[in-house]
């Protein structure tokens, strides 16, 4: 995580997630897949997240992201 100045904190804030998907074959003949996700979380801890320019990053206690959709082959060895 950066500030307005481009500056990283110098410890990141602990979540905990989850995320939901399900890896979809539509194919028999080719081994591609698509897999719609989302992810659901929150954030952890009470320690401070400020940086040194004097910003301080406000967490959320609730993650959210999705839906997306992930298009991919699956290999076999």
């Amino acid at each position: 995580m950066e500030d307005s100045t481009g500056e990283s904190l110098s410890k990141n804030p602990s979540k905990l997630s989850l995320k939901l998907a399900y890896a979809w074959f539509p194919f028999k003949s080719i081994p591609l897949y698509l897999e719609p996700s989302m992810t659901f979380g929150f954030m952890i801890g009470d320690e401070d997240l400020n940086f040194a320019s004097g910003e301080t990053f406000e967490k959320t206690s609730f993650i959210g992201n999705g839906p997306l959709f992930n298009v991919g082959y699956r290999f076999d060895f």
